[in-house]
């Protein structure tokens, strides 16, 4: 459900073509990859099929990841509602550099999204006051 969520929201593609023959790839069931599914080319010429396939994180921000796409919903869930990373380590079996990395990530995305979708406030004869004590440095944990 997890992946499929991913999937739903756009976070793993939901289209992936060919290396080899430039068509779309479909979605299928893998037992042998970490993650369960896998893109494979469903092109066929004369009873040969093409061997394309690719994991489903090509073309997503989880593909540099060593985790598992579970752990990483797991993780980001829980960096989310900003539980400590202690308690994120000890419940997900990982290390305090995972935990950080991760979190700074997080950040990172959502500061990157921030910035493209954000809109200039004030304008020609508008003053805007910043109330700098609301100002604050990330936290560190």
């Amino acid at each position: 459900m997890a992946i499929q969520f991913l999937k739903d929201v756009g976070l793993i593609p939901s289209k992936v073509q060919c290396n080899i023959c430039e068509r779309d790839m479909t979605w299928t069931a893998d037992p042998y990859c970490s993650e369960g599914f896998r893109w494979r080319c469903p092109k066929s010429v004369a009873r040969v099929r093409c061997r394309g396939t690719a994991s489903i994180r090509q073309g997503c921000w989880f593909r540099l990841s060593n985790l598992t796409l579970l752990e990483i919903v797991a993780i980001t869930y829980d960096i989310l509602r900003r539980d400590s990373a202690h308690i994120i380590e000890t419940e997900h079996n990982c290390s305090d550099r995972t935990v950080t990395d991760w979190g700074k990530f997080c950040r990172e995305t959502m500061l990157e999204y921030l910035e493209g979708s954000s809109q200039k406030i004030g304008g020609p004869n508008q003053i805007v006051e910043i109330d700098k004590n609301k100002m604050g440095l990330a936290k560190i944990e």
